[in-house]
């Protein structure tokens, strides 16, 4: 059963579709995955390192939790364990892709495929998440290849439609990377048929960034707004903040296009004041980004609000040493 989480990651807004968009498509921390019944975990210093590792990478602490999914990871190779090596090894995978580490993390996605393969199992998420990172390296062909092969082995696996939605998803960002509109609009109604099937707001987050994206190919920008805005109710809902706060900015730089000047500042006020809350960088400038557009809209309401949050800003720069 794989267990959803996610890294807090600090990345500029138009770094967005980078690693982000692979967090979302993935619950991190395996506990596991399709097979045969796992091997019981009974030796103790392993289950020590595991349960520190998954407290670390819960914390947000992600490169303490490198190093201690690490060590857990030469403790199943210590244990020859192969169900142990290959829930480490894509574990660690995630861990550094959650810190941009896109060979390092290829490195152990490919231990976690073999370590899967000699058990008898195979890794739909270690697939999947090879695909993001082919996406991501402009491998279309292989990305396209890869989801084939996940579609192949979904058949066998209690999550199904869940692993037909997320492929759909990928398969709808990579026709938006091409330029293929139509594509694009098909990948992502199949997904969409069946959303309703699973409550999931990492899923919900990230069906609702798909549509955005497909929605600004389209050249529907104010309703491309309206799904990215979706994509931060339904990361508030699973508690992460920071990523909510880059969805607040991405429906702000679309209402923009939009010619909504009112919907882009309240957005991006709400995302500026969000990651000045969590101590993120990019606040003062998507504060003054709002500004803009307030005074577009000739709101003074907003304005005074934004100036506030922006003399806050200012102020606790000043007391930084």
């Amino acid at each position: 059963m794989r267990e959803r989480r996610d890294a807090t990651l600090t990345i500029p807004c138009s770094s967005i579709p980078a690693v982000l968009a692979i967090l979302l498509a993935l619950g991190l921390l395996s506990a596991g995955c399709s097979g045969p019944e796992e091997v019981p975990r009974t030796d103790p210093q392993y289950g020590a390192l595991v349960i520190a590792a998954e407290g670390r990478f819960a914390a947000g602490q992600t490169g303490q939790a490198v190093e201690s999914f690490g060590r857990a990871l030469q403790r199943a190779r210590a244990m020859d364990d192969p169900a142990a090596i290959s829930d480490c090894a894509y574990n660690l995978a995630a861990c550094l892709l959650s810190l941009g580490d896109l060979d390092g993390a290829c490195v152990y996605l490919l231990e976690a495929r073999h370590a899967a393969e000699r058990n008898g199992r195979t890794r739909l998420d270690a697939l999947l998440l090879e695909a993001q990172i082919a996406r991501l390296q402009g491998r279309t062909v292989d990305a396209a290849a890869l989801c084939d092969e996940i579609l192949s082995g979904a058949g066998d696996d209690d999550d199904e439609t869940l692993w037909q939605i997320e492929v759909s998803l990928l398969q709808a960002r990579l026709a938006c990377g091409a330029g293929a509109t139509l594509d694009a609009r098909a990948h992502y109604d199949r997904a969409a048929n069946h959303l309703d099937e699973i409550d999931d707001p990492h899923l919900r987050a990230e069906a609702a960034l798909t549509e955005g994206e497909v929605l600004l190919l389209e050249g529907s920008h104010a309703a491309a707004a309206r799904s990215f805005e979706a994509q931060a109710r339904s990361l508030r809902r699973a508690g992460r903040y920071g990523d909510m706060a880059y969805a607040l900015l991405r429906a702000g730089e679309a209402s923009l296009d939009a010619s909504d000047p009112a919907g882009a500042a309240d957005s991006l006020f709400r995302g500026a004041r969000s990651l000045f809350a969590q101590g993120e960088p990019g606040a003062q400038a998507a504060a003054q980004s709002a500004r803009a557009a307030a005074q577009r809209a000739n709101d003074p309401n907003l304005l005074e609000r934004i100036d506030l949050l922006l003399l806050e800003i200012d102020e606790a720069k000043n007391q930084s040493p």
